[in-house]
Protein backbone atom coordinates (compact mmCIF):
# COMPACT_ATOMS: atom_id res chain seq x y z
CA UNK A 1 0.00 0.00 0.00
CA UNK A 2 2.68 2.12 1.04
CA UNK A 3 4.55 1.69 -2.47
CA UNK A 4 1.66 2.26 -4.76
CA UNK A 5 0.98 5.74 -2.44
CA UNK A 6 4.68 6.67 -3.37
CA UNK A 7 4.03 5.88 -6.76
CA UNK A 8 1.10 7.96 -6.69
CA UNK A 9 3.16 11.15 -5.32
CA UNK A 10 5.87 10.65 -7.76
CA UNK A 11 3.96 10.42 -10.66
CA UNK A 12 1.62 13.59 -9.45
CA UNK A 13 5.49 15.80 -8.73
CA UNK A 14 6.16 14.81 -12.65
CA UNK A 15 3.07 16.04 -13.83
CA UNK A 16 3.30 19.03 -12.08
CA UNK A 17 7.48 19.66 -12.82
CA UNK A 18 6.46 19.14 -16.38
CA UNK A 19 3.72 21.70 -16.71
CA UNK A 20 6.25 24.48 -14.65
CA UNK A 21 8.18 25.41 -17.92
CA UNK A 22 4.72 25.63 -19.96
CA UNK A 23 3.87 28.42 -17.77
CA UNK A 24 6.69 30.47 -16.73
CA UNK A 25 7.89 30.99 -20.27
CA UNK A 26 3.79 31.56 -21.48
CA UNK A 27 3.29 34.19 -18.08
CA UNK A 28 7.12 36.02 -18.83
CA UNK A 29 5.19 38.61 -20.80
CA UNK A 30 3.09 39.48 -17.95
CA UNK A 31 3.66 42.83 -15.86
CA UNK A 32 2.57 45.68 -14.53
CA UNK A 33 1.03 48.17 -17.65
CA UNK A 34 0.20 51.58 -17.70
CA UNK A 35 -2.35 52.54 -20.09
CA UNK A 36 -1.06 55.56 -23.02
CA UNK A 37 -3.27 57.98 -23.24
CA UNK A 38 -2.17 59.39 -26.58
CA UNK A 39 -4.10 59.42 -28.89
CA UNK A 40 -7.32 61.84 -30.72
CA UNK A 41 -10.54 60.25 -30.04
CA UNK A 42 -12.26 58.24 -32.70
CA UNK A 43 -16.42 57.86 -32.50
CA UNK A 44 -16.58 54.46 -34.48
CA UNK A 45 -14.63 50.98 -34.15
CA UNK A 46 -11.09 50.84 -33.63
CA UNK A 47 -9.44 46.64 -34.21
CA UNK A 48 -6.48 45.29 -34.79
CA UNK A 49 -3.74 47.71 -34.18
CA UNK A 50 -0.88 47.28 -35.80
CA UNK A 51 2.76 50.09 -35.95
CA UNK A 52 6.00 50.80 -38.10
CA UNK A 53 9.36 50.14 -36.70
CA UNK A 54 9.85 53.61 -35.82
CA UNK A 55 6.37 53.67 -34.20
CA UNK A 56 5.23 56.94 -36.70
CA UNK A 57 2.45 55.07 -38.69
CA UNK A 58 -0.49 53.02 -37.28
CA UNK A 59 -2.72 51.27 -39.09
CA UNK A 60 -6.05 49.55 -37.83
CA UNK A 61 -9.09 48.03 -39.08
CA UNK A 62 -12.77 49.94 -38.91
CA UNK A 63 -16.11 48.08 -39.01
CA UNK A 64 -19.58 49.33 -38.80
CA UNK A 65 -18.79 53.10 -39.92
CA UNK A 66 -20.24 54.78 -42.43
CA UNK A 67 -17.43 56.25 -43.46
CA UNK A 68 -15.85 53.36 -44.42
CA UNK A 69 -15.67 52.65 -48.81
CA UNK A 70 -18.46 50.46 -48.79
CA UNK A 71 -20.73 52.55 -46.31
CA UNK A 72 -21.23 51.19 -42.58
CA UNK A 73 -22.66 47.86 -44.28
CA UNK A 74 -18.63 46.84 -44.77
CA UNK A 75 -16.92 44.61 -42.65
CA UNK A 76 -13.40 46.26 -42.75
CA UNK A 77 -11.57 48.64 -43.62
CA UNK A 78 -7.98 49.96 -42.94
CA UNK A 79 -7.35 53.33 -41.50
CA UNK A 80 -4.64 55.47 -40.78
CA UNK A 81 -2.96 57.16 -37.99
CA UNK A 82 0.46 59.53 -37.85
CA UNK A 83 2.44 60.33 -34.91
CA UNK A 84 2.70 64.30 -33.93
CA UNK A 85 3.97 65.56 -30.62
CA UNK A 86 3.31 62.13 -29.65
CA UNK A 87 -0.10 62.15 -30.06
CA UNK A 88 -1.88 59.73 -32.57
CA UNK A 89 -3.32 61.76 -34.85
CA UNK A 90 -7.14 61.80 -35.73
CA UNK A 91 -7.26 58.64 -38.42
CA UNK A 92 -7.66 58.67 -42.20
CA UNK A 93 -9.51 55.69 -44.70
CA UNK A 94 -6.59 54.39 -46.58
CA UNK A 95 -8.71 54.88 -49.43
CA UNK A 96 -6.29 53.59 -52.03
CA UNK A 97 -6.08 50.24 -50.66
CA UNK A 98 -9.71 49.64 -49.60
CA UNK A 99 -12.28 48.08 -51.47
CA UNK A 100 -15.99 47.47 -50.60
CA UNK A 101 -15.05 44.00 -49.45
CA UNK A 102 -13.48 42.86 -46.26
CA UNK A 103 -10.06 44.04 -45.86
CA UNK A 104 -8.77 42.55 -42.80
CA UNK A 105 -5.21 43.61 -41.57
CA UNK A 106 -3.09 40.52 -40.23
CA UNK A 107 0.13 42.55 -39.80
CA UNK A 108 3.08 44.38 -40.19
CA UNK A 109 6.99 43.87 -40.67
CA UNK A 110 9.43 45.86 -41.07
CA UNK A 111 8.62 46.99 -44.55
CA UNK A 112 5.06 45.48 -45.06
CA UNK A 113 2.20 45.17 -43.79
CA UNK A 114 -0.75 42.35 -44.74
CA UNK A 115 -4.55 41.66 -45.90
CA UNK A 116 -6.60 39.52 -45.81
CA UNK A 117 -9.42 39.85 -48.38
CA UNK A 118 -11.14 36.85 -50.23
CA UNK A 119 -9.04 34.30 -50.23
CA UNK A 120 -5.44 35.71 -50.82
CA UNK A 121 -3.14 37.07 -48.76
CA UNK A 122 -2.05 40.64 -49.98
CA UNK A 123 1.37 42.40 -49.03
CA UNK A 124 1.42 46.26 -49.19
CA UNK A 125 4.66 48.51 -48.41
CA UNK A 126 4.05 50.39 -45.67
CA UNK A 127 5.76 53.38 -47.50
CA UNK A 128 3.50 55.88 -49.17
CA UNK A 129 1.66 55.34 -51.83
CA UNK A 130 1.43 51.77 -50.13
CA UNK A 131 1.71 50.29 -53.51
CA UNK A 132 0.94 46.09 -53.51
CA UNK A 133 3.54 44.10 -53.64
CA UNK A 134 2.13 40.66 -54.20
CA UNK A 135 -0.83 38.42 -54.15
CA UNK A 136 -0.93 34.93 -52.74
CA UNK A 137 -3.59 32.17 -52.15
CA UNK A 138 -4.77 30.45 -49.29
CA UNK A 139 -5.52 27.09 -50.69
CA UNK A 140 -9.10 25.89 -49.95
CA UNK A 141 -10.32 28.32 -48.58
CA UNK A 142 -13.85 30.42 -49.35
CA UNK A 143 -13.99 33.73 -47.05
CA UNK A 144 -17.65 34.24 -46.75
CA UNK A 145 -17.85 34.76 -43.26
CA UNK A 146 -19.23 37.59 -41.59
CA UNK A 147 -17.56 37.31 -38.70
CA UNK A 148 -13.72 36.88 -38.87
CA UNK A 149 -10.57 37.67 -37.55
CA UNK A 150 -6.71 36.61 -37.02
CA UNK A 151 -3.25 37.42 -37.63
CA UNK A 152 0.10 36.63 -39.46
CA UNK A 153 2.82 35.10 -37.65
CA UNK A 154 5.97 37.66 -36.90
CA UNK A 155 7.90 35.29 -39.52
CA UNK A 156 5.44 35.61 -41.61
CA UNK A 157 4.87 31.85 -42.03
CA UNK A 158 1.80 31.32 -40.05
CA UNK A 159 -1.83 32.54 -40.72
CA UNK A 160 -3.94 32.39 -37.64
CA UNK A 161 -7.89 32.98 -38.49
CA UNK A 162 -11.07 32.32 -36.48
CA UNK A 163 -14.09 32.12 -38.51
CA UNK A 164 -16.97 30.06 -38.08
CA UNK A 165 -16.30 26.95 -40.22
CA UNK A 166 -17.22 23.29 -40.98
CA UNK A 167 -16.49 20.85 -38.38
CA UNK A 168 -16.11 23.79 -35.50
CA UNK A 169 -16.28 22.98 -32.04
CA UNK A 170 -18.68 25.43 -31.46
CA UNK A 171 -19.28 28.92 -32.76
CA UNK A 172 -16.00 30.93 -34.33
CA UNK A 173 -13.06 28.63 -34.09
CA UNK A 174 -9.11 29.22 -34.34
CA UNK A 175 -7.46 27.83 -37.64
CA UNK A 176 -4.07 27.63 -38.78
CA UNK A 177 -2.50 27.73 -42.53
CA UNK A 178 1.01 27.57 -42.68
CA UNK A 179 3.49 28.47 -45.54
CA UNK A 180 5.43 25.53 -47.29
CA UNK A 181 7.50 26.04 -50.59
CA UNK A 182 6.12 29.07 -51.02
CA UNK A 183 2.71 28.45 -50.82
CA UNK A 184 -0.32 29.04 -48.06
CA UNK A 185 -1.72 25.57 -46.78
CA UNK A 186 -5.08 24.93 -46.49
CA UNK A 187 -6.51 26.15 -43.27
CA UNK A 188 -6.14 23.14 -39.85
CA UNK A 189 -8.27 23.41 -36.72
CA UNK A 190 -6.01 24.74 -34.18
CA UNK A 191 -7.61 21.35 -32.44
CA UNK A 192 -10.17 20.78 -29.16
CA UNK A 193 -7.28 21.73 -26.38
CA UNK A 194 -7.46 25.89 -27.75
CA UNK A 195 -11.12 25.38 -29.19
CA UNK A 196 -14.65 25.27 -27.45
CA UNK A 197 -18.13 25.35 -27.70
CA UNK A 198 -17.97 28.81 -27.43
CA UNK A 199 -16.32 31.71 -29.42
CA UNK A 200 -12.33 31.83 -29.98
CA UNK A 201 -11.65 35.23 -31.65
CA UNK A 202 -8.50 37.28 -32.93
CA UNK A 203 -5.70 35.24 -32.35
CA UNK A 204 -2.16 36.70 -32.32
CA UNK A 205 0.71 34.84 -32.00
CA UNK A 206 3.01 36.57 -29.34
CA UNK A 207 6.27 34.30 -30.02
CA UNK A 208 7.04 30.81 -31.55
CA UNK A 209 4.88 29.01 -28.97
CA UNK A 210 2.69 31.37 -27.04
CA UNK A 211 -0.71 32.45 -28.46
CA UNK A 212 -3.10 35.04 -27.25
CA UNK A 213 -6.96 35.40 -28.58
CA UNK A 214 -10.28 36.40 -27.01
CA UNK A 215 -13.03 33.91 -25.88
CA UNK A 216 -15.75 34.19 -24.08
CA UNK A 217 -15.95 30.66 -22.80
CA UNK A 218 -16.36 31.18 -19.19
CA UNK A 219 -19.60 32.58 -19.12
CA UNK A 220 -17.82 36.35 -18.15
CA UNK A 221 -17.45 38.46 -21.00
CA UNK A 222 -15.22 38.35 -23.37
CA UNK A 223 -11.88 38.18 -22.23
CA UNK A 224 -7.67 37.60 -23.51
CA UNK A 225 -6.47 34.34 -22.71
CA UNK A 226 -3.03 32.87 -23.67
CA UNK A 227 -1.96 28.66 -24.86
CA UNK A 228 0.99 27.07 -25.30
CA UNK A 229 1.61 24.96 -28.04
CA UNK A 230 2.53 21.50 -27.25
CA UNK A 231 5.33 19.78 -29.23
CA UNK A 232 5.89 22.48 -31.49
CA UNK A 233 2.66 21.67 -33.19
CA UNK A 234 -0.17 24.30 -33.77
CA UNK A 235 -3.17 21.53 -33.29
CA UNK A 236 -2.31 20.93 -29.91
CA UNK A 237 -1.67 23.24 -26.87
CA UNK A 238 -2.07 23.97 -23.14
CA UNK A 239 -5.47 24.31 -21.23
CA UNK A 240 -6.37 28.38 -21.99
CA UNK A 241 -5.38 30.82 -19.07
CA UNK A 242 -6.75 33.93 -18.62
CA UNK A 243 -4.53 37.09 -19.03
CA UNK A 244 -4.04 38.25 -15.51
CA UNK A 245 -3.11 42.00 -16.28
CA UNK A 246 -4.54 42.85 -19.63
CA UNK A 247 -7.68 42.02 -18.99
CA UNK A 248 -10.18 44.65 -18.05
CA UNK A 249 -14.04 45.13 -16.58
CA UNK A 250 -14.69 45.67 -20.38
CA UNK A 251 -15.34 43.16 -23.41
CA UNK A 252 -12.00 42.95 -25.05
CA UNK A 253 -11.63 42.16 -28.77
CA UNK A 254 -8.23 42.30 -29.79
CA UNK A 255 -4.47 42.48 -29.20
CA UNK A 256 -1.24 42.82 -30.43
CA UNK A 257 1.95 43.81 -29.87
CA UNK A 258 4.25 46.61 -31.62
CA UNK A 259 7.01 45.67 -33.27
CA UNK A 260 9.54 46.47 -30.89
CA UNK A 261 7.79 44.89 -28.36
CA UNK A 262 7.71 47.23 -25.78
CA UNK A 263 4.12 48.27 -25.97
CA UNK A 264 0.81 46.03 -26.43
CA UNK A 265 -2.46 47.65 -28.05
CA UNK A 266 -5.88 46.33 -26.80
CA UNK A 267 -8.94 47.00 -28.26
CA UNK A 268 -11.86 46.73 -25.97
CA UNK A 269 -15.49 48.51 -25.74
CA UNK A 270 -16.69 49.49 -22.38
CA UNK A 271 -20.24 48.44 -22.44
CA UNK A 272 -22.53 47.04 -25.03
CA UNK A 273 -23.36 50.32 -26.74
CA UNK A 274 -20.31 51.85 -26.69
CA UNK A 275 -17.65 51.56 -30.48
CA UNK A 276 -14.26 49.32 -29.33
CA UNK A 277 -11.52 51.59 -28.79
CA UNK A 278 -7.75 51.00 -28.84
CA UNK A 279 -5.70 51.55 -26.11
CA UNK A 280 -1.90 51.41 -25.62
CA UNK A 281 -0.16 49.49 -22.63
Amino acid sequence: MKLILRMNIKFFIIIILLNIPIIIKSQSFEKNFTIQKNQEPYLFNEINSYTNVDETLMLFNSNLNPNNKGGYSDLNDVWLRIKENNIWSFPINLSEINTNDNDLLLGVDNNYFYLLRDNKLLTYSFKKPFNLISEEIIKGFENNFDIISGSISPQNNVIFLSFQGFGSFGVEDIYYSEKISNSWSRLISAGSSLNSSFQELSPYLLSKDTLLFVSNSMNDGYNLYYSVSKNNSFSDWSVPIKLEKLNTFNSEYSISQNLNKTSFFVSYSKDSRTNYDIYEY
